[in-house]
């Protein structure tokens, strides 16, 4: 029995690693993180929002008083014996985009941490943030890392996708969707369009079905997301809400407000007018009484609640016009 404990490498490392100052080791960590599982996870539970943020908050934290301690044969030892702090070691490393680091840590040395350990750091790190490892690769656009814990059979939530299309993760979502069984919402075309990620617009068009909402190009619109707004005009049946013409015109959009004028007929004229008035924009309030030959008397209102005086000045010479009619 000695002689097969002494052949196995694995084995008697891990025995070594006790014999060679592993306690000498974690009896040097910061007084804050504590020497057992008990204290550690006292530490972890300092307050925090719940979500992601929150999450990472917690992470900078944390590196910011581990660091100076920290040195890789510190790691390669505390992990050896499934120290209970290496969990938050790996995931302070993956949080600051170190995805060699994180990679080397549970790939190339298999004697202290093997890759089975990606499921116990998956489900032994729950006190700090209950989610997979998985989602934070994600939301720090981390493709390698994702592809690998995916292969390693670690899931992610269910949000992922999402998640990746609002942010324009467009290479880690077509990963997934072609890789996962994961689904996403129509949220997640939505928010691609929200923050102007074409790519990611075009991808959820063309390879998922979950489809999107009327936000999805009032939102485009409103700021100011002119290519969005053609694509969406152009391919999806969705359409949009006069929220999307006076979004435009509320923010300066002159462009966008041209293009809904000119193909979309959600909008009310009069209501963006008030919009553009109210903000000053007088690009926008020229292009669309040039449109209706005038402007509504709750314009020239707006304008002067909002002491838009440029504005007024161009009102004047104008023509009075009934709103019913445009």
């Amino acid at each position: 029995m000695a002689a097969r404990v002494l052949s196995s490498r694995d084995l008697l490392t891990s025995i070594l690693a006790y014999q060679t100052g592993y306690d000498g080791v974690y009896r040097s960590l910061p007084a804050r993180w504590m020497q057992s599982a008990q204290g550690i996870d006292a530490a972890l539970h300092q307050p925090h929002s719940p979500g992601i943020d929150g999450f990472l908050a917690f992470i900078d934290a944390f590196h910011t008083a581990i660091a100076p301690w920290l040195s890789a044969d510190r790691v390669r030892r505390l992990a050896a014996c499934r120290h209970p702090i290496v969990p938050v070691i790996l995931d302070a490393a993956l949080a600051h985009g170190d995805c060699e680091a994180w990679l080397e840590l549970v790939t190339l040395h298999p004697t202290f941490l093997s890759i089975s350990h990606v499921t116990w750091h998956d489900h032994g790190f729950t006190s700090t943030w209950r989610r997979s490892t998985l989602d934070v690769a994600i939301v720090r656009n981390a493709r390698p890392l994702v592809r690998f814990l995916h292969l390693h059979g670690v899931v992610g939530s269910w949000w992922i996708l999402d998640y990746a299309a609002e942010h324009g993760f467009v290479d880690v979502l077509a990963y997934l969707s072609y890789h996962g069984r994961y689904f996403c919402t129509p949220r997640a075309l939505d928010l691609a369009a929200h923050n102007g990620h074409l790519d990611v617009v075009r991808f959820l068009h063309v390879h998922r079905r979950e489809g999107a909402s009327t936000w999805a190009m009032d939102w485009a619109a409103t700021n100011g997301h002119l290519t969005v707004v053609e694509f969406l005009h152009a391919h999806r049946d969705e359409g949009c809400t006069a929220d999307a013409l006076t979004g435009a015109a509320a923010h300066g959009h002159l462009a966008v407000v041209q293009f809904l004028y000119a193909y979309r007929d959600e909008g009310d004229v009069t209501s963006a007018l008030e919009a553009a008035a109210s903000h000053g924009h007088l690009h926008v309030v020229r292009f669309l009484c040039d449109c209706v030959g005038g402007a509504p008397r709750s314009v020239v209102s707006q304008a002067r609640a909002h002491n838009q005086f440029d504005i007024l000045s161009y009102l004047g010479h104008l023509r009075p016009v009934d709103a019913a009619y445009l």
